[in-house]
C-alpha cells in the first residue's frame, strides 16, 4: 500500500453511496483495502452481485465500523460485492456525530510504462497474448449461485473479457466437471483469473460436519491445477446464508469456510474471504 484517502462524514446522516473500487486504472485489484474509523459509529454494508437499480439494494452482510477499528477488503472483493456506509444515529452532542475514515489502498500507475505484469490493461494483455500465441486472455467464474448472479459484461466493463459459467444449484463435482469442460471446449481460450464459489449447496443437507467434502474440494483444486497451471486461482468463501429450514447450515458454513482456507493453503491458491468476519 502506497496511498490513502480520507474522508470525513460531518454529520449523522453524511453517508457513502452503494459502489465498488474497482477502477483499475486508479487502484490496483491485486491489493487489499484497509480503512480505518474514526469518531461516531456507522455500518459498512456490503451487497454481492451487480446492481442495476441501487435504490433497491439490500445488503447481504453488515459490519460494524466504530471508532479506532479496521474493516479489511481483500484483492478479488470489489469484482463481487458493492459496498456503502449508511447514516448514522444522531447525538444531542453534534461534534460527537463526526466521523473520518482513512482508506489505505495501493495506486495504480497511469503510465504504461511503469505497470507491472498484473496491472496491465486488458487491451494490452490481449494484444500480448495475440501476438505471441493467439490465445483470448479471459477471467472464468465458476461455481454456484452466488456467483451465477455476476453480471459478466458490467464486471468487464467493456475492457476485461468476463466469462461466467456458473449455475445455480451447483456442487463441488459438477463446478469441477463445469471448468473441465469450458477448457475442453474452448482451446484458443487463455485464462489468466479464475474465480470459484463452491460449497453452499454441499453443506445445505449436512448434519455430522464437513470433513467428508474434503476430499472432492481436494480433487477439484488438484485438477484446476493441473488443467491451468499458469492460471492465478481464487476461492471465495461462503457468505451468511439463509438456513431454508436447515438448522445445520449456520454452524456449518464457517467449518466449510475454514476447510476451504486450509485447502488453498495446502494448494498455494487464493483464499477470498468475503464473509469478512474477525
Amino acid at each position: 500500500m502506497d496511498c490513502c484517502l480520507i474522508s470525513r462524514y460531518p454529520t449523522h446522516k453524511s453517508t457513502l453511496r452503494w459502489h465498488s473500487d474497482n477502477e483499475s486504472e486508479i487502484i490496483s485489484q491485486s491489493s487489499s483495502i484497509c480503512t480505518v474509523s474514526f469518531g461516531a459509529p456507522r455500518q459498512l454494508q456490503c451487497a454481492l452481485g451487480s446492481h442495476n437499480d441501487k435504490s433497491k439494494i439490500k445488503p447481504d452482510l453488515v459490519l460494524p465500523a466504530i471508532d479506532r477499528t479496521m474493516n479489511v477488503m481483500k484483492p478479488g472483493a470489489q469484482q463481487l460485492m458493492l459496498h456503502a456506509v449508511s447514516p448514522g444515529k444522531e447525538s444531542t452532542d453534534r461534534s460527537a456525530d463526526v466521523r473520518f475514515s482513512i482508506s489505505f489502498r495501493r495506486h495504480s500507475p497511469v503510465d504504461p510504462k511503469n505497470q507491472g505484469p498484473d496491472e496491465l490493461s486488458s487491451s494490452d494483455a490481449q494484444g500480448q497474448s495475440s501476438g505471441s500465441n493467439k490465445f483470448a486472455d479471459v477471467v472464468l467464474i465458476a461455481g454456484d449461485s452466488f456467483a451465477a448472479r455476476l453480471d459478466q459484461k458490467l464486471l468487464g466493463k467493456g475492457k476485461k473479457d468476463v466469462r461466467n459459467i456458473s449455475k445455480g444449484g451447483r456442487k463441488i463435482e459438477a463446478v469441477e466437471k463445469d471448468i473441465e469442460d469450458f477448457v475442453t471446449a474452448n482451446p484458443q481460450v487463455g485464462i489468466s483469473k479464475l474465480f470459484v464459489s463452491v460449497g453452499t449447496n454441499d453443506i445445505r443437507n449436512c448434519q455430522t460436519g464437513v470433513k467428508h467434502l474434503k476430499k472432492a474440494l481436494s480433487d477439484l483444486m488438484h485438477k484446476i491445477k493441473l488443467i491451468l497451471p499458469n492460471t492465478k486461482i481464487w476461492f471465495q468463501s461462503i457468505p451468511p446464508i439463509n438456513p431454508n429450514g436447515s438448522k445445520f447450515i449456520a454452524r456449518h458454513v464457517l467449518l466449510m469456510n475454514n476447510l476451504i482456507f486450509d485447502m488453498c493453503s495446502k494448494f498455494r491458491l487464493y483464499y477470498l474471504d468475503i464473509f469478512l468476519y474477525c
